[in-house]
């Protein structure tokens, strides 16, 4: 008996250790459960504040920028514009402006006006209505054809930039070339635009580039040394850039009467693809060695 009561004692010991065991695991089960819920907890509270600092600094962020981008109505560029536009449309509708403020406008349109306004093409009937009335005036002959190429220059300028249609460009640009243009005041200013007009597009039919040549080198017959330079050599440019006109240059035979048409308006007329340059021939024998060097070239 007292052997069992003996082991009974040593069961019950062991059976207590058991349980003391059980019961620290179960404490050290608790202890971590506890913290990392403390771990997890912490994580999120770091997140929901890094969600905040983002939500308030992306408002006061775009608080910022629609403070910076709100603009009151007047402060607006396009309405400037708009209201420069309208301005200039204004003073071109008055009647009978005089030939001198029409030139300054006109100048002043191609270079300052048409860059800045919102709608340029609504300048195009002013253009074309200043140079009908430059080129058509019996009077005043020098005044007149400067209305006209400055206006000339406006729709120039539309065609380029702001792809405006103007089929008869070309055309109104031929009935300038005339000898006294080569003694004018604003000679360079219509050689310039002439060079321009011709050298940038390379699409020219051949019987545009063929009446420009022909006419242009008639104009080195009557015109001044430096003016015939200055044609001679855009001629030279006109038939090494568009090859089908050749045939200007490199026609045989003899011609009893030229068939070139000088005087009309519509290009397709001339029939300047059926004569010669024989003007060459005639530069060749020029009294300016230069003019004869640069024809025989």
């Amino acid at each position: 008996p007292a052997i069992l009561s003996g082991n009974d004692d040593a069961g019950d010991n062991d059976s207590d250790d058991g349980t003391v065991e059980e019961e620290d695991s179960e404490e050290e089960d608790d202890c971590s459960d506890d913290e990392s819920e403390s771990s997890e907890d912490e994580e999120e509270s770091t997140t929901a504040n890094k969600k905040r600092k983002n939500h308030s600094s992306g408002s006061g962020s775009s608080s910022k920028r629609t403070k910076k981008t709100k603009l009151i109505a007047w402060q607006q560029p396009y309405k400037h514009r708009n209201a420069h536009q309208e301005a200039w449309l204004s003073v071109l509708r008055l009647p009978n402006l005089p030939s001198r403020t029409q030139k300054r406008i006109l100048q002043h349109l191609s270079t300052y006006v048409l860059k800045i306004c919102p709608s340029p093409l609504r300048f195009a009937e002013y253009f074309t209505r200043s140079f009908q009335g430059g080129s058509n005036a019996t009077t005043s002959t020098t005044n007149n054809s400067l209305t006209a190429i400055l206006s000339l220059h406006g729709l120039f300028i539309l065609m380029l930039d702001h792809q405006l249609e103007y089929p008869q460009f070309y055309n109104s640009l031929y009935t300038l070339l005339h000898p006294r243009v080569l003694y004018t005041k604003h000679r360079s200013r219509f050689l310039r635009l002439l060079s321009q007009a011709l050298l940038s597009n390379s699409m020219l039919p051949a019987y545009v580039v063929g009446s420009y040549c022909k006419k242009l080198c008639r104009l080195a017959l009557n015109g001044p040394p430096s003016g015939s330079l200055f044609v001679l050599a855009l001629v030279s440019n006109l038939l090494r850039k568009h090859g089908e006109c050749a045939c200007l240059i490199h026609r045989r035979g003899v011609i009893a009467e030229d068939v070139f048409v000088e005087e009309v308006d519509d290009l397709i007329k001339t029939r300047a693809l059926e004569s010669s340059l024989w003007e060459l021939a005639a530069l060749e024998k020029h009294y300016h060695p230069a003019i004869s060097t640069l024809a025989k070239s």
